[in-house]
């Protein structure tokens, strides 16, 4: 029996929970969460302020961090001053851009 796993194109990456607020993604190359992140929360009117591997929301509202090898990343979500509808709503645009953004 043959496995094939490089079936997907490459943009699509794979993404497991790990816990309430972390992710486990694997990918091929590197991607650039800075811009995938960062682009999503501007769509979706949250301002942001650029840290190496974190993106922290302004007004003390939360962080998102991550840490990237090769093949996977490690993505860890802290959201503390939003409501618990606009918290669940980034939490899954987040996790579609993790999955889809090119």
């Amino acid at each position: 029996m043959r496995v094939r796993i490089g079936c997907f194109r490459s943009a699509v990456r794979r993404v497991w929970p790990l816990g309430a607020n972390t992710w486990l993604c694997f990918h091929r190359g590197d991607p650039s969460w800075k811009q995938i992140f960062g682009d999503t929360l501007h769509l979706l009117s949250i301002a942001v302020s650029e840290e190496k591997d974190a993106l922290r929301i302004d007004g003390a509202r939360g962080t998102i961090r991550w840490r990237s090898s090769r093949r996977w990343t490690k993505i860890s979500i802290e959201l503390e001053g939003l409501s618990p509808k606009k918290r669940k709503l980034v939490t899954m645009a987040l996790l579609k851009a993790a999955r889809f953004h090119e």
